[in-house]
């Protein structure tokens, strides 16, 4: 696992999907990832997969149960109301800048600089888009951009990132 990509063998042929969040559940001693291939089900949702490693074995279980589904959908909803709490706050402080609370890639909540958020007018999704205030080898601006609506974010695909691109370089371009 690299830059928020999870590889996985499928059928004997690895493929790489994007990783949405990893956590460590203290109680099973387990490493939960979720990930996606960006591709829809036929009722036009987003295909999310789930998967676990145990502490003492390295190889990718899927998730099964109807148990820990619900533990996972708990972990994230947790995650969305701590920053749905944290947008709250800083409305209320006009200084500070807005922040997103998301799980890094050791499943460790970490804060990120909210750059843009906006809903497209070209499909009506909403966007945001937020860095680490990190620079790559080259000395660019790490940004990160995901889909969201009221109850959880997505990965974007590459159509997604050029049209968000293109509304970056816009907002740039007026001013």
């Amino acid at each position: 696992m690299k830059d928020g990509k999870i590889k996985i063998e499928v059928n004997g042929e690895e493929l790489e999907y994007d990783l949405i969040a990893d956590f460590e559940d203290e109680e099973s001693s387990r490493h939960y990832f979720l990930y996606t291939d960006n591709e829809k089900d036929e009722d036009g949702e987003l295909n999310i997969y789930g998967s676990y490693i145990e502490e003492d074995n390295e190889s990718l279980n899927p998730i099964e149960s109807d148990e820990e589904w619900d533990k996972i959908d708990k972990v994230l909803d947790e995650l969305i109301e701590a920053e749905s709490s944290e947008e709250s706050e800083d409305e209320d402080e006009d200084e500070e800048l807005d922040t997103i609370t998301l799980l890094d890639d050791d499943g460790n909540p970490k804060e990120y600089e909210l750059l843009l958020n906006f809903q497209s007018e070209e499909n009506n999704n909403f966007y945001i888009v937020y860095t680490d205030n990190e620079s790559d080898e080259e000395g660019n601006l790490n940004m990160y951009a995901l889909r969201y609506d009221d109850e959880n974010y997505y990965a974007v695909n590459d159509e997604e990132l050029e049209m968000i691109d293109d509304k970056i370089n816009s907002i740039l371009n007026e001013e």
